[in-house]
């Protein structure tokens, strides 16, 4: 019960963050790692799921650069929503993952 109730904080801290100030795609990657490695350490995430996880943002970062470098001098906007809303799935994934987690441990 405890435990749910910090996740709604954190999910709720989250979200007002995001609220407040557009975050950078990169200030996203970083926060999602963060979570990660803050989840794996505190036994949210399983060493695997963590695993998974990180090889996915790893994946997206690839993906970034690619815009990147496909779109020089110019923003390649539609490619870059294509990051973020894998970058969203991600952070989906991470939230899911933790509460059948936490579930299955009561």
């Amino acid at each position: 019960m405890v435990l749910s109730a910090a996740i709604v904080l954190a999910l709720s801290q989250t979200s007002v963050v995001s609220a407040q100030q557009k975050l950078t795609t990169y200030e996203r990657q970083v926060n999602l790692m963060n979570r990660i490695n803050d989840a794996e350490k505190s036994k949210q995430l399983t060493v695997s799921q963590a695993k998974s996880l990180r090889k996915e943002l790893s994946k997206i970062a690839v993906k970034k650069q690619q815009v990147r470098d496909d779109h020089k001098g110019k923003t390649g906007k539609e490619d870059m929503s294509l990051v973020e809303e894998r970058l969203t799935k991600v952070s989906a994934k991470i939230n899911n993952r933790i509460e059948k987690n936490a579930a299955n441990k009561n």
